[in-house]
């Protein structure tokens, strides 16, 4: 356990919280939570999730602006549901990208488990991507990532952060059940993504 696991996990948690609470701030605390990962994952050669922490700070540069920004009329974004499509489309990538990135580390650097790393990191970028928009159901797929990386960190003796995810889970559940009660019906006609 290092200082800088440790300000990550105090860190992740508040944001993870704001974020359940859809508290505009949760952004800000998210992209420090985000580089103190970075340094972390890149010292236990975890190059994936180190490069998925520069993502997520992209990401949450973009969600930051479509949550503020992404509604009607240029106003606050409201919670809503993903079509069947963008979800279908999301997820193709992200397994496109976590095949990819799985076979760069595993022929080009030392990557301690490359193929787990990545397929972690393609269902973050998508449950990421899905949090940016504001879908209900980046929950779900935070929850099944999150679970798998418990077993990940827990391999790699990172226990704190272990720990930290084993938390996610619980506040990735009680995010969905929050977000689907403050749901607002998208004006899409296309089919939505619908889990109860």
């Amino acid at each position: 356990m290092t200082p800088i696991e440790i300000g990550a996990v105090l860190f992740s948690i508040v944001g993870v919280w704001l974020t359940v609470k859809t508290h505009i701030l949760c952004w800000f605390i998210n992209i420090i939570a985000c580089a103190l990962y970075a340094i972390l994952f890149f010292q236990e050669r975890l190059y994936a999730d180190m490069g998925l922490q520069v993502a997520y700070i992209v990401m949450n540069c973009y969600g930051w602006y479509i949550w503020l920004y992404g509604g009607k009329d240029k106003g606050k974004r409201p919670i809503g549901r993903v079509s069947i499509s963008e979800f279908a489309i999301s997820s193709v990538l992200g397994i496109i990208f976590a095949l990819f990135l799985g076979f760069v580390l595993q022929r080009f650097t030392n990557a301690a488990m490359p193929f787990a790393d990545s397929l972690l990191t393609g269902l973050s970028l998508v449950a990421n991507w899905l949090l940016a928009r504001k879908y209900c159901e980046n929950w779900l797929v935070w929850l099944c990532a999150d679970t798998l990386y418990v077993g990940l960190f827990s391999y790699r003796s990172l226990w704190l952060t272990a720990a930290l995810y084993a938390v996610f889970i619980v506040l990735a559940w009680r995010g969905y059940v929050e977000w689907s009660r403050n749901i607002t019906t998208s004006s899409s006609t296309e089919p939505t993504l619908s889990v109860h």
